[in-house]
């Protein structure tokens, strides 16, 4: 059984997305990477819950970063006048990238509800949940029947031959 942090989920859709139901574009700036999912059902943007290694790294480093600013602010400052205003500069370098965790964190937190509902109503196997709703298909062109692409083949080499004929008799061959 697979977690819910190996699918990706679609807000429109409200369920989650398996490989095929799917799309990922990488898009490369001069600043980083990104890696936009889209539903191929409705193609509207779904998300991807982070992994919890990611989460762990953003945590340890932001305790890191805390620890160095305490300090190189506590080398810097001597007095005790100057030392009023340390904690609330550690508390501004831990709070801001915590709170940004935790917000991502929240966010990415509505896909656990989904992933739950669809294992409740339909099982954890991903092979018998439903297809994709009439709805939200991408419409899939009909296929002309064999008789016409044969008619069109047969009048394509005909036109070839006469105009191949029409330059040999005017000698271009």
């Amino acid at each position: 059984m697979a977690s819910y942090r190996a699918y990706v989920y679609c807000d429109k859709c409200n369920q989650p997305l398996r490989k095929n139901e799917y799309r990922r574009e990488v898009s490369s700036t001069g600043q980083g990477v990104s890696v936009p999912y889209y539903c191929r059902i409705c193609n509207s943007l779904a998300r991807k819950p982070f992994s919890m290694a990611v989460w762990a790294f953003v945590v340890l480093l932001t305790f890191l970063m805390a620890s160095v600013a305490a300090e190189k602010l506590s080398e810097l400052n001597n007095t005790v006048s100057d030392s009023d205003n340390k904690p609330l500069l550690v508390f501004a370098v831990v709070a801001f990238p915590l709170g940004y965790s935790a917000y991502g964190l929240w966010k990415k937190s509505k896909c656990k509800a989904i992933y739950d509902r669809w294992v409740h109503n339909y099982g954890s196997d991903p092979e018998n949940w439903p297809d994709a709703p009439r709805l939200y298909r991408t419409p899939e062109k009909p296929k002309s029947p064999k008789w016409v692409q044969i008619t069109v083949l047969i009048i394509g080499i005909v036109v070839a031959m006469l105009i191949w004929y029409d330059n040999y008799k005017s000698g271009l061959f």
